[in-house]
């Protein structure tokens, strides 16, 4: 997956922020929904019925967030779910998917390489300090 770093100011402080450098594809099992920009020519993100996410080159996000660290095996998942995230406070998935997109953290980490234990203390995390970031 190739994405740009980006140093923002935030608060006063420097934070990264991550830059999509190219198209990515990313097999879900966010199964049954079904979600397409407007203008999908200038949206970021469509969700197919059959749970194939594909984002598009430019979508900026913040990156792994919580009891973790930017790692390689930790880069693909918090895109994904900053992705799901942004459906859900757009309304267009319903409020309780969110479990399923947490749920989705943890299993593309794991897949990526990360430790069982650190991606279950991150699933945890999000879990019960993530839902204001879904509002």
């Amino acid at each position: 997956m190739k994405y740009t770093r980006i140093k923002k100011q935030w608060l006063g402080l420097l934070a990264n922020v991550y830059r999509l450098d190219q198209d990515k594809e990313v097999q879900t099992r966010m199964f049954r929904y079904f979600v397409q920009e407007d203008d999908f020519s200038r949206g970021y993100y469509r969700l197919n019925r059959n749970g194939l996410l594909l984002i598009k080159k430019g979508f900026v996000w913040d990156g792994p967030s919580g009891p973790t660290y930017d790692s390689p095996d930790s880069m693909r998942a918090s895109l994904v779910h900053d992705v799901f995230y942004d459906m859900i406070r757009k309304g267009r998935l319903p409020k309780g998917a969110r479990k399923l997109a947490d749920q989705e953290l943890r299993r593309i980490a794991i897949a990526d390489g990360m430790w069982h234990w650190r991606a279950n203390l991150w699933y945890q995390m999000v879990r019960h300090f993530g839902a204001g970031s879904a509002r």
